[in-house]
């Protein structure tokens, strides 16, 4: 480690200062894991399930499920049709599989329906 001296006026009066150079810092690295849990069953509903999900008026945790619950059963107390079911199972499912971190213990209660 080399120190060099520098000099410097302040307010007239010569100054000498010991400038010393910056430590090499070594920074800890963590290992490349995927530390999100790995879901050992897919979060998925049947028809009957969805089903009873639309004509339901069960409450959920989670509020952006509820949110999209209430726009679906909406959707489908105007129009009660098995393409509108599928499509709503479709929806759902893709919702519980994006959000599956957070979605436990809402599944819980849809799977005892």
């Amino acid at each position: 480690m080399s120190v060099r001296k520098s000099k410097f006026n302040i307010g007239g009066i010569l100054r000498t200062n010991t400038v010393r150079p910056y430590k090499k810092i070594t920074v800890l690295q963590l290992p490349k894991t995927n530390y999100r849990k790995e879901e050992k069953h897919s979060m998925e509903i049947t028809i009957q399930q969805t089903e009873k999900l639309l004509k339901g008026t069960q409450p959920f945790s989670e509020l952006g499920f509820s949110l999209m619950l209430t726009r679906l059963r909406t959707q489908y107390a105007k129009n009660p049709s098995q393409p509108l079911l599928q499509s709503c199972m479709g929806e759902i499912n893709a919702f519980l599989k994006k959000f599956s971190a957070i979605m436990n213990t809402d599944y819980a209660i849809i799977t005892k329906m």
